[in-house]
């Protein structure tokens, strides 16, 4: 049963998404916010959403041998993806499409799924295979296994973007010296960051246009702190250090950036524009429409929570007690 505090969120919430109305219309989102995350009880963590501010049950046969990695929207599918652990304890990547359990680890010894992305029709889902002692990097098109060719240098694979024809991994990767920097590969082609900072690792990639931006974090004056990169160039974020970058959106000509420094922090082209007193707070996503800056993660009491520029709005649960958070925001339009 939702509490009273729970019960008078969902109506600011959804007072907030209306769009101008007639007089004497009802009222119509103009927009659907989807707020893509898990939620926790007993250190046992499981995904789920909310749409609008309601929590929504994903229905899917999640138990003590799963473990989901990501959550993606696309269209009105609702996509999450892991692994599950056989009867030889080894890792059979599969992921979930509406509740509904696709088991696609065939052929390798051991498997995981760690992100989903969409180009078109097609679900590209990329993770990773291998036996008990070494993995390598697979891409799962529509269900058929893509092994990727190594790559030297290449430390880590985080994430998978697509623009036009062309595909994106970001990486940290390794300099001839063994210093670790952020990174990509473009179309099979490693491109490292290389800039002032002596180490940088990465968390987050988007695209647009022709140019590319990451976010992560550098080491300045050994201090690790918040940053970002266009095209290579580097933005700091925090004047101070021990700020994390952990999301990055580009609209128009402005780019934002959501993480944390002492408290949940929103960057906009480089300078603060949002900052929660919660010390423990985190912002692990960011959406934009108009002049409208969401963001999505958790409060410094463990609870979803979506800020709206800079308006705490915190998402309930199924059950009390348990803690929750944000990963991802998609606004849908109409």
């Amino acid at each position: 049963m939702l509490s009273t505090r729970n019960i008078t969120f969902c109506l600011t919430l959804v007072i907030v998404l209306l769009s101008a109305c007639k007089k004497g219309a009802a009222p119509k989102p103009s927009f659907d916010i989807f707020a893509l995350g898990s939620v926790s009880m007993a250190n046992i963590s499981t995904p789920a959403y909310w749409k609008n501010g309601q929590f929504m049950s994903l229905q899917a046969p999640i138990s003590a041998n799963a473990l989901t990695n990501t959550i993606a929207l696309h269209g009105t599918a609702i996509y999450t993806a892991g692994s599950l652990t056989g009867t030889n304890g080894m890792a059979r990547a599969a992921y979930w499409k509406n509740g509904g359990l696709k088991d696609v680890s065939a052929g390798f010894a051991a498997s995981t799924i760690k992100r989903i992305a969409f180009r078109g029709d097609d679900t590209y889902m990329f993770g990773f295979a291998g036996t008990s002692t070494s993995t390598y990097p697979v891409i799962w098109k529509n269900d058929v296994a893509i092994t990727l060719p190594p790559i030297a240098g290449i430390r880590d694979y985080l994430d998978l973007a697509f623009s036009g024809s062309d595909t994106y991994l970001l990486t940290n990767a390794l300099t001839t010296t063994n210093t670790q920097v952020a990174g990509y590969v473009k179309n099979g082609a490693l491109v490292k960051v290389r800039d002032t900072t002596s180490s940088s690792d990465a968390t987050a990639m988007t695209i647009s246009g022709s140019d590319v931006y990451l976010c992560g974090n550098g080491v300045i004056n050994s201090t690790v702190t918040a940053v970002y990169w266009k095209n290579g160039v580097r933005v700091q974020l925090a004047s101070q250090g021990q700020a994390v970058a952990n999301a990055i959106t580009v609209s128009g000509n402005d780019v934002y950036v959501a993480g944390n420094n002492n408290g949940a922090t929103i960057w906009k082209n480089g300078q603060v524009i949002f900052h929660d007193s919660g010390a423990l707070s985190a912002a692990l996503s960011i959406a934009v429409n108009g002049t409208d800056v969401y963001a999505g993660g958790y409060s410094h009491s463990g609870i979803a929570t979506i800020w709206k520029n800079g308006q705490a709005m915190q998402l309930p649960t199924s059950m009390p007690g348990e803690s929750s958070r944000i990963n991802k925001l998609v606004l849908v339009m109409p």
